[in-house]
């Protein structure tokens, strides 16, 4: 596990490090000259002749920054954001400069943007005595009060996660349970279309969504997507618990260990209605993007040493052989697919969750909301899976039975896991995700 860990903080790595790669001159319009048109980066490793960035977004520290500024005359210029604010360029324009002692200016206002984010902005720009070249230009920036457009489909706000086969009082008849993991993942077998997860035929992916549910109660308590773009969690470790506990919901809030939250400005999220498919036409997505400057600062990728706030309980994931060329050659053909990922974030189709209501017996209703990612958006992440085992010298087939120290589902799951990685080589179609159940709902 320890190796697996480590393969994915230096995966991000070399992803990081090839995009950094590219130090291409910024382009500007046609503003008046000035010494302050420049680009102002806080990126790690940007080069000297862009400006100094120091950026906080809803009052927090926000790392991995591009911010053109560019004057359009004398006392006004235009402020265009990169990779700041979520799902868009931003661009602020006609922003008011005050001249400031010395050289330099101060700004301040409020904007909208063209895709609807609305948001405060203050700060100033400067020429400071550190640096050389354009490193000692110093652009400090605050933007506040932001609000991303509410999406028709999503509503903002925290999706406390539900124990399986909770009850929900609703105006329909019948009882309605709830089920936070999502998993539908169908491959060939002996001509067959059938589910990964089924033994001589019978499908077991009900069984594997009430074992992952269970988890996800216990280590993820709740989902909080910010009016600003954030989405921070609540998490903790996983206790000790027995597989048929978590299989058959015995699980309950007390059983938690200590809950930790995650920091702002690590992960953003924004909806698109957008056709990424030509033959499903416009659906709803949910971009989830993981802001990589943020992670690097809070693991020391130098020693390999990890400290996300106890929620790896500070592995030490060094000695083990990898090596970060090895992993570079492994990953340059998919490159641009990652790099779009970590950039523009993991696509997540988000939709309202139906009721079913039959006309006799049970009706089931998951939550308000399916959020969940398809096959061919990650398909190539599964053809990838091969190598990366290779690489890392891991039996997945025997690792997962590994994590089965119950007697009776061992003899269950066992036969399953044995072919999983060349049945996963056939995969027909993948859905995996989470149902969201609303605070207020």
């Amino acid at each position: 596990m320890n190796k697996i860990l480590h393969f994915v903080f230096l995966t991000v790595a070399a992803v990081f490090l090839l995009s950094s790669c590219d130090d291409s001159d910024p382009y500007y319009g046609s503003g008046v000259q000035s010494e302050f048109n420049l680009l102002y980066s806080n990126r790690t490793g940007s080069s000297e002749k862009y400006g100094t960035l120091q950026l906080k977004y809803s009052g927090e520290e926000f790392y991995g920054a591009d911010v053109y500024f560019e004057k359009q005359s004398d006392y006004t210029a235009n402020i265009k954001l990169l990779n700041v604010v979520p799902g868009e360029a931003a661009l602020i324009e006609n922003v008011e400069l005050v001249p400031s002692e010395g050289s330099g200016y101060t700004f301040g206002g409020s904007a909208t943007t063209e895709r609807g984010t609305a948001l405060k902005y203050s700060g100033s720009v400067v020429v400071t005595e550190e640096g050389y070249e354009n490193a000692n230009k110093r652009l400090v920036l605050s933007l506040s009060d932001v609000v991303i457009p509410e999406s028709s489909v999503f509503v903002s706000g925290t999706y406390p996660t539900m124990k399986i086969d909770a009850r929900r009082e609703t105006g329909y008849n019948g009882t309605f349970y709830s089920m936070p993991a999502y998993l539908d993942w169908k491959v060939k077998r002996d001509g067959k279309t059938e589910s990964l997860i089924s033994v001589a035929g019978i499908d077991m992916t009900l069984m594997v969504q009430r074992l992952l549910g269970s988890m996800l109660y216990l280590v993820l308590p709740d989902i909080t997507f910010h009016k600003d773009g954030n989405l921070t969690v609540k998490y903790a470790a996983l206790p000790d618990v027995d597989m048929a506990d978590l299989m058959n919901g015995n699980v309950d809030a007390g059983m938690r260990q200590e809950i930790n939250e995650s920091p702002k400005n690590l992960v953003f999220y924004n909806v698109k209605r957008e056709t990424r498919n030509s033959n499903l036409g416009e659906r709803d997505y949910m971009y989830i993007r993981i802001n990589i400057e943020s992670l690097l600062k809070i693991v020391n990728i130098g020693n390999i040493n990890i400290d996300l706030g106890g929620l790896l309980g500070g592995i030490d994931l060094g000695g083990d052989g990898l090596d970060l060329g090895e992993i570079i050659n492994v990953l340059l053909d998919y490159y641009p697919k990652l790099n779009s990922l970590l950039n523009n974030g993991i696509p997540f189709l988000i939709e309202k969750n139906e009721v079913y209501v039959p006309e006799y017996g049970t009706s089931y209703f998951y939550g308000d909301y399916k959020l969940y990612i398809e096959e061919n958006e990650i398909g190539w992440l599964i053809e990838l899976l091969p190598d990366i085992l290779d690489l890392l010298g891991v039996d997945l087939s025997s690792l997962l039975q590994s994590l089965i120290d119950d007697p009776t589902l061992a003899p269950i799951l066992g036969p399953l896991l044995d072919n999983i990685v060349d049945d996963m080589k056939n995969t027909v179609s993948v859905k995996l995700g989470l149902y969201l159940q609303g605070e207020n709902n």
